[in-house]
């Protein structure tokens, strides 16, 4: 039997027990309503695993039933999921600790039908923030339904963060030739999606391209003057020029002002109180339209001041801003510039991930979530054997 995450502690008994379909699904009457969704989540779960539907009540525990419970001794998040002669129960320290145990013991029917064996599973999250980001840019873009699904899974496993990378596919009001050839994603199925994560536990942090990747935006009509290179030849576009050629120009006021305009339009479609403003992979700063700048305050100066700015624009709104550190590695120092509050997403896919950006920016003071990857970049399947060795060393 394989249970994802591994369980911190569990017995397994020779004895057995079955669930059949006279089983109820008690909920306790102390619990929040909330525990009511995960109550139906486990209803559907095992009618898919099963094929029969248990009835699901508030009450006092009853023998042969599915009990779920909050109890105030175990930790935040923490459960305990046990399998007796005498029923099943789950003990969660909160309403998220019960939703793991109602996962486990999904995960457990899944495997062994109504027939599951005797137990005692105990477990906790070692990691506080355990995140997935989805780049929802590059390919098709997925429908709601599909996100929906996809936010099933990870629920399953016990995610509770979520990542949407976005350019130029979600729905802005006053950028149609971004986007008019695409099927963005709107402002109505963001908010959908939203709710559908918090149901579940899950946080659904906004990640906005907003300094380099912009190749639909500064490849516009209206937009093209605010591109770094103006030298961009349509004739000669290449999958990997897409990619490469396409930073903001700084150098412009209204670069930034742009930016904002964007972010203040994206931003109220959710509750988390974070957002990802990206600011990776900026190969042409200071190569084109800036090179003064650059040359009079340096390249580095001109990043950092750029992601300073839009840092400070999201707290003053009250979020807590995330920049991923590809770049700020190779100028570490200047991490103190950044507001205490910014995350730095350190990422990685190498098989053979070295430890170098994580030491740096930790002895420069950045607070860091680290990001393993699957590596998929001019491949046509994921790089699945690298992205194993890959994780586990960044994890």
């Amino acid at each position: 039997m394989y249970l994802l995450p591994v369980p911190k502690e569990s017995s397994v008994k020779n004895q057995t027990y079955v669930i059949d379909y006279n089983h109820r699904i008690v909920v306790n009457p102390a619990n929040t309503r909330k525990v009511n969704h995960y109550a139906r989540l486990l209803k559907e779960g095992l009618e898919e695993s099963l094929g029969y539907s248990l009835q699901i009540i508030r009450g006092a525990r009853l023998a042969n039933c599915i009990y779920l419970t909050i109890n105030e001794k175990l930790r935040t998040e923490e459960y305990t999921l046990t399998v007796s002669n005498k029923g099943i129960e789950i003990q969660g320290g909160d309403d998220r600790g019960i939703l793991h145990g109602v996962q486990t013991l999904r995960q457990v029917v899944a495997q062994k039908g109504a027939t599951i064996p005797q137990l005692k599973i105990q477990d906790y999250p070692t990691i506080p923030n355990r995140g997935f980001y989805h780049d929802v840019t590059r390919g098709r873009i997925p429908t709601l339904s599909y996100l929906k699904s996809f936010v099933d899974k990870l629920s399953y496993y016990k995610i509770n963060q979520l990542q949407l990378y976005v350019e130029h596919s979600f729905l802005f009001q006053e950028f149609s030739e971004m986007w008019r050839d695409d099927t963005p994603l709107t402002a109505e199925e963001i908010m959908e999606l939203d709710e559908y994560c918090a149901n579940l536990n899950i946080e659904l942090v906004p990640s906005l391209s907003t300094f380099g990747h912009l190749f639909k935006l500064l490849d516009s009509k209206t937009y093209k003057h605010l591109c770094e290179l103006d030298n961009y030849n349509p004739e000669d576009f290449s999958f990997i020029d897409r990619m490469r050629h396409h930073t903001i120009d700084v150098s412009n006021r209204d670069s930034i002002l742009l930016i904002k305009k964007m972010i203040d339009e994206f931003l109220p479609l959710f509750s988390s109180d974070q957002f990802n403003i990206c600011a990776d992979e900026t190969f042409d700063l200071g190569k084109g339209k800036s090179k003064s700048l650059a040359d009079k305050v340096g390249v580095k100066n001109m990043y950092v001041d750029y992601v300073k700015e839009l840092c400070e624009y999201l707290i003053e709104k009250g979020k807590r801003p995330m920049f991923w550190g590809d770049i700020i590695c190779g100028f570490p120092e200047l991490v103190k510039k950044l507001p205490e509050q910014v995350i730095c997403l350190n990422w990685g896919y190498a098989p053979e991930q070295r430890e170098y950006e994580t030491e740096v920016l930790h002895k420069a003071g950045a607070t860091q979530y680290l990001c393993p990857g699957v590596g998929g970049w001019n491949k046509l399947i994921n790089l699945m054997n690298s992205s194993y060795k890959n994780i586990t060393l960044m994890s």
